[in-house]
């Protein structure tokens, strides 16, 4: 069970009249008015306990990844973060800034390359990358690494990664690798949707109900994504009925015009090609955050789960007016 925290009257508040302001009058962008910036404690913000991140590539072809582990001071060891990146961006430097984030807030990260090209069949980027993964927790337990927590495995995904990020947790035990506790879906697309190809689906052909039951898992849709929508999320969601409802959130973000530069939920928002702004910090940096928090050591938990303010919260315009919250659309 997730353990519940105090709710903060000030995010309640905020929430609310972001509700009642919207309701109210149209958002006008002005260009007096800035973005909430990056806040000093809790999920996503800047307390950092590593200060710099060392950086590795092993492999070769498509079954190379890339490493990334907590430095200054390097811990003896780690929790583990697998981030599986979106069709045709196999760079770790797309997704830079969260790994950066992540490493410095104390977890090592996987980042499996799992294809070279965009050429099907979609099937053989889940097996590349089972085999990147293994390869990869082996080098994390030499000499000289910081050594894998394997009991503290997390997720992440973005677009089609969220759907291999699925499919491997699904297949983690008879693989050999650990179980992940916590998977973070954002953007979640399908391999067979006709906007990313024509090829062999990665949502119908896998078996979620073999994703361990007591695994946390938050999914990520928003509201101007033009490549994929909320089908696929919801479809892993449902068919992982195991997990208990309590233990799987759906969260919808939503762009914000009413200053500059704005803040646009679209399918590249978790990228490093828009500097990170409130839709990180108060998004996919704090729901990341609070998930492995939640897993790993059952705290943090009102920041990912259970639709409460700390959830919802987006930040403050530099006016004081508050983003658009996010909205818990499932369950």
């Amino acid at each position: 069970m997730k353990p519940k925290s105090i709710t903060m009257l000030a995010c309640l508040v905020a929430v609310l009249s972001a509700r009642n302001d919207l309701q109210a009058a149209p958002r006008i962008a002005s260009r007096d008015v800035s973005p909430p910036g990056q806040p000093t404690s809790g999920p996503g913000s800047s307390a950092y306990s590593h200060g710099s991140v060392l950086e590795l590539k092993g492999g070769s072809g498509a079954l190379a990844y890339y490493l990334f582990e907590p430095n200054d001071p390097k811990p003896a060891s780690a929790p583990v973060v697998v981030f599986f990146h979106g069709f045709g961006f196999p760079r770790a430097s797309t997704y830079k800034t969260w790994i950066d984030h992540i490493v410095r807030k104390g977890s090592s990260v996987i980042f499996p390359i799992y294809q070279l090209d965009n050429q099907p069949p979609a099937a053989a980027y889940v097996d590349n990358g089972i085999v990147a993964v293994r390869d990869a927790l082996i080098t994390l337990g030499s000499r000289d690494h910081v050594r894998p927590q394997l009991d503290r495995v997390a997720f992440f995904g973005h677009s089609i990664g969220s759907s291999i990020a699925a499919n491997i947790a699904a297949r983690a035990a008879p693989e050999g690798l650990p179980i992940p506790v916590a998977i973070l879906l954002t953007h979640a697309a399908d391999s067979g949707d006709g906007r990313l190809g024509t090829w062999d689906s990665l949502l119908d052909t896998a078996d979620f109900n073999t994703i361990a039951p007591d695994t946390l898992v938050a999914a990520v849709v928003a509201n101007d994504d033009r490549v994929t929508y909320d089908g696929p999320s919801r479809f892993i969601l449902d068919a992982a009925g195991q997990i208990p409802l309590a233990n799987r959130q759906l969260i919808s973000i939503s762009s914000d015009r009413h200053g500059l530069p704005p803040l646009q939920a679209t399918h590249d928002a978790p990228t490093t090609w828009t500097p990170a702004n409130a839709l990180d910090f108060f998004g996919y940096w704090k729901w990341g955050d609070a998930l492995l928090s939640c897993a790993f050591q059952g705290a943090d938990c009102v920041y990912v789960f259970d639709n409460t303010p700390q959830e919802t919260f987006m930040g403050l315009w530099s006016d004081g007016v508050p983003v658009v919250p996010a909205e818990v659309i499932d369950p």
